[in-house]
C-alpha cells in the first residue's frame, strides 16, 4: 500500500469542502489521513470511509497549534516515507454584523484560517 497509492493529509477533512476533497481522493484510490478537530465526528467519517471499501484515518488535529500540525505532518511521513498532499483546507466563518463581533472572534478566525495555513505551510519536509 505505501508504494502503490499517494498519501494526502485533508485538514479540516471531517466537513465541508474537506469532506469533499477527501472524497474525491479516495475515489482517485489515494490514502486520506482525516486530520480534524472534532475526534467524534473525525472518527465516524473514518469508520464510514473504511466501511465502504477506503482506507481512511482520522487524526486529532488542532491546526492552530504548530507543534501539533508538525507532530502529524512528521508521524505521516515517517510512516509513509512520504507525503504527496497536503490540503491546508481547516477554516471557520462567523456570520452576523460587523459591530457585533470580538477581537476573541477575529482572533479565532485569524488563528485557524491564516495561522492553520501558515503552520501546514511552514513545516517542510525531505524525502
Amino acid at each position: 500500500m505505501k508504494e502503490e497509492r499517494k498519501i494526502a493529509i485533508v485538514t479540516g477533512g471531517a466537513s465541508g469542502i474537506g469532506r469533499a476533497i477527501y472524497n474525491e481522493l479516495v475515489l482517485r484510490n489515494v490514502y486520506v489521513i482525516i486530520a480534524y478537530i472534532n475526534m467524534q465526528l473525525g472518527k465516524s467519517l473514518e469508520t464510514e470511509l473504511n466501511l465502504k471499501g477506503f482506507n481512511a484515518r482520522f487524526v486529532l488535529l488542532d491546526v492552530t497549534d504548530f507543534n501539533s500540525v508538525e507532530k502529524v505532518i512528521y508521524d505521516i511521513h515517517t510512516e509513509f516515507g512520504r507525503l504527496d498532499y497536503l490540503f491546508n483546507n481547516a477554516g471557520i466563518a462567523m456570520y452576523g454584523e460587523l459591530y457585533d463581533m470580538t477581537i476573541e472572534d477575529w482572533r479565532e478566525i485569524i488563528d485557524i484560517n491564516l495561522w492553520g495555513v501558515i503552520h501546514g505551510t511552514q513545516i517542510g519536509i525531505t524525502s
